[in-house]
């Protein structure tokens, strides 16, 4: 039924749901109250969390991939030096 192959096809119970992020950086966020979730109720765990810096990303990088987050999309803010720093791409 659906198109991405990451997310839970219909009748496919093994699968659990997409855990995915956003991760947004602005100078006074704080990832404990900047912090949302967004579930569906079949597909899709999704958390948004805001980071004041680099350092602080790759914290939360870590945390989110501990509690079973698979995917982590970074806003355009961080640029390349940002992901690289964030740690979501392994250091590459």
């Amino acid at each position: 039924m659906y198109d991405n192959y990451y997310i839970k096809k219909q009748g496919d119970d093994e699968m659990g749901k997409f855990k995915a992020a956003f991760m947004f950086i602005t100078p006074d966020s704080d990832p404990k109250t900047h912090r949302t979730n967004i579930t569906t109720p079949e597909v899709l765990d999704l958390v948004v969390v805001g980071v004041k810096d680099y350092e602080q990303a790759a914290i939360v990088a870590r945390e989110l991939v501990d509690q079973g987050v698979t995917a982590i999309e970074l806003c355009g803010g961080f640029g390349q030096i940002g992901v690289r720093k964030s740690g979501c791409c392994g250091g590459r």
